[in-house]
C-alpha cells in the first residue's frame, strides 16, 4: 500500500474527508489504540510507527467511507449504534416528465411515440410501464 505524502488541490466532491480527528489510547495488552470519530466503530491496534502511518492513512479512508455513506442516506458499515443524522440533499427532485402517460401516443402499427417523439416497441419496458399507468388512470390503451 502506497501512503501518500501529501494532499493534492481541492476536494473532488463536496463529501470528501480533508482532516479526521483521531483519538490515541494505550491498549492494555501493549501498543496504541486508533479510533477516528468520524468512522464511528472504527479502530486499529499499532505497535510500530510503520502501523502508526498505515493506521493514520485507514482513519482517513474509512472516514472517507462513513462520509459518503452518510451523503447517500445509508447506514455505515462499521457503525456499532446505526443511527443517521439527516441528510440534506442539494439536488432536485428527479425528472417528473420521464413517464408522463397522458402525453403518450400509440401509432398505428402497435409502437408507442414519446413525447419527445421517439419509438418504442409495445413490448419495451418504458411502453409496458406506460400502458400500465394509462391502465391505472383509467386512460385508453
Amino acid at each position: 500500500m502506497r501512503i501518500p505524502r501529501q494532499v493534492e488541490g481541492p476536494a473532488v466532491t463536496e463529501h470528501q474527508i480533508r482532516s479526521v480527528t483521531v483519538q490515541i489510547s494505550q491498549h492494555p495488552e501493549g501498543g496504541l489504540l486508533i479510533r477516528a470519530q468520524q468512522a464511528p466503530g472504527w479502530s486499529q491496534l499499532v505497535r510500530t510507527q510503520d502501523q502508526l502511518a498505515r493506521a493514520v492513512h485507514a482513519a482517513f479512508t474509512e472516514s472517507q467511507c462513513a462520509s459518503y455513506a452518510a451523503w447517500r442516506g445509508q447506514a455505515y458499515d462499521n457503525d456499532t449504534d446505526g443511527v443517521l443524522a439527516p441528510v440534506r440533499r442539494k439536488r432536485g427532485p428527479g425528472r417528473r416528465d420521464v413517464h408522463d402517460v397522458e402525453s403518450w401516443m400509440k401509432m398505428e402499427d402497435g409502437r408507442w411515440r414519446s413525447p419527445s417523439g421517439r419509438a418504442y416497441g409495445a413490448e419495451t419496458q418504458a411502453a409496458m410501464r406506460v400502458q400500465d399507468k394509462r391502465r391505472r388512470m383509467g386512460l385508453p390503451i
